[in-house]
């Protein structure tokens, strides 16, 4: 777990790290879209990256 993330980004991050969609998200957390779309927005600024694909690759280095 990354200590810069709260737990809701974490959960958030790892799923669409994971390949889920917004939408997939949303139904997993029970939250709605925008939310699942302004927590990636917060975590891709705490992480400093840019795109959903730096993100998987993030979450996968992590995991190695």
């Amino acid at each position: 777990m990354d200590p810069r993330l709260t737990s809701a980004e974490q959960r958030c991050a790892e799923l669409a790290a994971a390949g889920a969609s917004n939408r997939d998200i949303a139904t997993a957390l029970t939250v709605s879209i925008k939310t699942v779309e302004a927590t990636l927005t917060r975590v891709y600024r705490k992480l400093g990256l840019t795109s959903r694909i730096q993100l998987v690759h993030t979450f996968t280095q992590a995991r190695e």
